[in-house]
């Protein structure tokens, strides 16, 4: 656990990766944290552009919560970050269609159990999921970031805000201030 949490706090992308790999490797009782590493470990994969490795984690840790019914406030955290690293793994590797089924799962599960920790990127990936579904930005996309961009001006994630406001402004839904 603690090299978990170590991996997350900044280190170098491959220190990240290989303490991923050991502790998938080396430890079969972490319950539901094995498939947020694994998840954790395609999206680092996926920015080191090793999309093979990618793939197979995304893919693992899919598999590792299928049927995963979270009953708790902390299991159904947990399964968010499974679902948003999956729907943006999927956006990102251009299989719209799966990311925009992961992203809506996770929205529709948050808005279920109140929770909106993770909501923004949710709606990010099915924005750019749906854009990428149609190949044009229709009004579905625009409603979805909309909804990224409010939750993350919410909950102060600069990071979402300023990517929806960008786009918002690229497509001509935001006027420049």
């Amino acid at each position: 656990m603690l090299a978990w949490l170590a991996a997350r706090q900044g280190a170098q992308r491959s220190d990240t990766i290989f303490t991923y790999n050991r502790i998938l490797q080396e430890d079969d009782s972490l319950g539901i944290l094995w498939p947020i590493t694994a998840s954790e470990l395609a999206i680092e994969y996926l920015l080191d552009d090793r999309l093979e490795a990618a793939a197979y984690y995304a893919q693992a840790a899919m598999e590792h919560i299928e049927g995963f019914v979270p009953r708790r406030s902390g299991s159904t955290s947990a399964y968010l970050v499974i679902l948003t690293n999956a729907a943006y793994f999927y956006r990102k590797s251009q299989n719209y269609q799966s990311a925009c089924k992961l992203a809506q799962e996770g929205i529709d599960l948050s808005r279920q159990k109140y929770i909106i920790g993770l909501i923004d990127k949710l709606y990010i990936n099915l924005a750019y999921a749906l854009a990428g579904t149609e190949r044009r930005w229709n009004g579905e996309a625009i409603k979805a970031l909309h909804m990224a961009y409010a939750f993350a001006s919410h909950i102060n994630n600069q990071e979402i805000c300023q990517e929806a406001e960008t786009e918002l402004r690229k497509q001509g839904w935001l006027q420049y201030s």
